[in-house]
């Protein structure tokens, strides 16, 4: 299964694919700041997450199965309410483009088979899944998402910022794959739960 964690960031967006276990593409941007109003910005975000996103597909069209998954945000008391409204705002943009780029696929003869499944996982499962540790801090996170990335990466070549993001797409990519292999089990209360929807990639 090709699994894509997506973490859509006030400053610097993460996406990671995971085949295999093995980190197959990673890749982080950020938006100019001049490029306008918080709605054009969602927007633009959105196309370019789902834009890489169909990217990878196209590059994996012998692997049957491919599962997307994004973060949940959720208000802490610590949390500035106008970033995590915007956060909320950039994650729902985000699942409703992919959602629509996925309908266009269904139109094409290219990928007759695939199926798309789409996953949402919530803030303290994508660090589990990642260091063994819900409560893992942002340096932990980074620190353990080192072993996956190779030397020419990103994540060793620029900033903080962008470890930080692209050791949190990975982490969710992780904790998507443990949720749905979980949705699997008929004992589970994750089968019950809404949020796990399969999509088929083909006629």
């Amino acid at each position: 299964m090709l699994a894509i964690g997506v973490d859509p960031g006030y400053g610097e967006t993460g996406m990671v694919a995971v085949l295999d276990g093995v980190l197959v593409r990673s890749t982080s941007f950020a938006l100019p700041a001049t490029m306008g109003p918080t709605i054009v910005r969602t927007n633009a975000l959105a196309a370019t997450v789902a834009g890489i996103c169909e990217q990878w597909i196209s590059e994996f069209p012998e692997e049957p199965d491919v599962l997307i998954a994004l973060e949940t945000p959720i208000m802490s008391r610590t949390r500035n309410t106008k970033i995590f409204g915007v956060q909320c705002g950039y994650v729902a943009a985000v699942a409703n483009a992919l959602w629509e780029m996925v309908q266009q696929l269904q139109e094409t003869d290219l990928y007759d088979g695939q199926v798309v499944k789409f996953v949402e996982v919530g803030p303290s499962k994508p660090k589990k899944a990642l260091t063994g540790k819900g409560s893992a801090k942002k340096d932990e996170m980074v620190e353990e998402g080192r072993k996956y990335f190779p030397p020419d990466a990103d994540f060793h070549n620029k900033g903080d910022a962008t470890r930080e993001a692209l050791a949190d797409a990975l982490g969710i990519a992780l904790a998507g794959l443990l949720e749905w292999s979980e949705a699997f089990d008929m004992s589970s209360e994750v089968a019950r739960k809404p949020h796990v929807r399969s999509v088929w990639l083909g006629r």
